[in-house]
């Protein structure tokens, strides 16, 4: 008889968080780039100069809901789905997120990216939004689902959740500018290490990120949860500040 799959160790830091020992970390989805997905890019007639800027233009909320959906979908189907639930979810903790937009001069969406550094106390926020969409019994599942994805950087290391780019601007350097973005910030910020995480099989982003400075540092296997969310490893890479 096959062995019960153990808690992970975030698993375990997320239900101590409902009892008086507490610990946390944030809940998000890390799979960056989706402009490096293996699907080919669709080319866009003509970029225009864009301009990156924090946050999210109010104009551009529902765009930016529905271009992290549709390149995340099959990993948030289960944890997160249905599609306007996600969506809901998605919009209520836009507010705890750090966020750069890349936004065309006519005003179009062209790409977003999320990030983060070191957030001891964040979980307990996203538990509250994830009962405020889907109440406290699933959402404490679907907490415990997403738990299993997240991996928190540590003091010195800046972290890209996200990046999702239009599927007609690919190929344009939006995901270039974006990451370019983050690396400064964290450069003011004084970390040592920006980090992200790539599924394995998607050797075309690997790739991109290996030429662009970023070293292997650690696989990730989600174990029995892979048909949940659609793949069976990540690569932990990271890019050295310091050198």
């Amino acid at each position: 008889m096959a062995k019960a799959k153990r808690l992970s160790f975030p698993a375990i830091r997320l239900l101590m968080t409902l009892f008086p020992l507490r610990t946390a970390h944030n809940i998000v989805v890390k799979n960056v780039d989706n402009e490096m997905s293996s699907s080919p890019p669709s080319p866009l007639a003509k970029i225009e100069n864009f301009t990156l800027q924090d946050g999210v233009p109010p104009d551009n909320i529902p765009s930016a809901l529905q271009l992290f959906w549709q390149a995340f979908e099959r990993k948030l189907k289960i944890p997160l789905g249905p599609p306007e639930k996600g969506q809901e979810f998605l919009r209520h903790s836009m507010g705890d997120r750090s966020i750069v937009s890349a936004i065309r001069k006519d005003g179009k969406l062209l790409g977003v990216a999320t990030y983060k550094s070191y957030r001891p106390n964040s979980l307990t926020q996203d538990l509250k939004h994830l009962f405020a969409t889907y109440g406290k019994v699933s959402g404490l599942f679907r907490g415990l689902l997403l738990s299993q994805l997240d991996q928190q950087p540590t003091t010195d290391e800046m972290m890209v959740e996200s990046i999702c780019v239009d599927e007609k601007a690919r190929s344009h350097g939006i995901g270039h500018a974006l990451l370019g973005y983050i690396k400064e910030q964290a450069t003011r910020q004084g970390m040592k290490r920006v980090i992200l995480d790539v599924i394995t099989k998607n050797e075309r982003a690997h790739r991109l990120y290996s030429r662009l400075g970023y070293r292997d540092i650690r696989h990730h296997s989600v174990g029995l949860l892979s048909p949940v969310f659609g793949f069976k490893e990540s690569i932990r890479m990271g890019l050295s500040l310091t050198q």
